[in-house]
């Protein structure tokens, strides 16, 4: 499973590739492992990743390999898989969409902490697109397909220009307060794929600033 650019939100085939993944690492393994083992592996995404794609898939006539019943294997799981997003979404597969399952929730580390937390301090679902296997990572686990739970940070360009030039954007916003209209005012440009330029100095415009000056005490000792 090479790295691909960027598997569309609004696209069927990244949504049948990981519904035939899924179904294949079932097909081999659930019923070799103790299912408390089965169920842990699923939470091991590199080591899933290895096992099948670098030993399983790419060296099938590998000595290691003869056990495996890899070519039925990949028929039936791939028979499954179809079966399974037929029942959810129809009989076409050209109105399935990867984004109807490849969800993300932003969850602030305080979310269920208290009553309405996560109503008042999380964002979303949004439908996004990357995976696993993507440079536009946005990767879930095999335990829990296919909510999202890491992906970049930020992503952020400088032009080392004259004057130097930035443009970033972050899940979320960069106010923490989440009654702020910056709260998440960034989330949509992450989520397609833009970004927010920053001019550089600090402009009359921006609406605050916080200076951090040492104590004058400390300073001067």
């Amino acid at each position: 499973m090479g790295p691909r650019a960027e598997d569309t939100a609004g696209s069927p085939e990244p949504l049948i590739f990981g519904q035939w993944y899924n179904a294949f690492i079932k097909e081999l393994l659930a019923d070799v492992l103790a299912d408390e083992l089965y169920q842990r592996l699923l939470t091991r995404r590199y080591l899933i990743n290895e096992a099948i794609d670098n030993h399983l898939l790419a060296q099938p006539n590998s000595p290691a390999n003869r056990d495996w019943p890899i070519a039925q294997a990949l028929r039936r799981s791939f028979r499954d898989a179809i079966t399974q997003l037929q029942d959810r979404y129809g009989s076409e597969p050209r109105h399935w969409r990867w984004g109807d399952e490849h969800h993300l929730t932003l969850r602030h580390q305080m979310s269920g902490a208290f009553p309405g937390s996560q109503w008042l301090l999380d964002r979303g679902p949004y439908s996004v697109s990357g995976g696993n296997a993507t440079l536009g990572r946005a990767r879930f686990s095999y335990a829990a397909p296919f909510a999202v739970n890491g992906g970049a940070t930020t992503r952020i360009v400088i032009a080392m220009t004259k004057p130097m030039t930035i443009a970033l954007a972050s899940p979320g916003g960069q106010s923490g307060w989440p009654l702020s209209k910056h709260y998440n005012d960034q989330s949509n440009a992450w989520i397609s794929g833009d970004d927010d330029a920053i001019s550089p100095g600090i402009p009359a415009s921006y609406e605050h600033s916080l200076r951090l000056l040492p104590n004058s005490r400390e300073a001067n000792n």
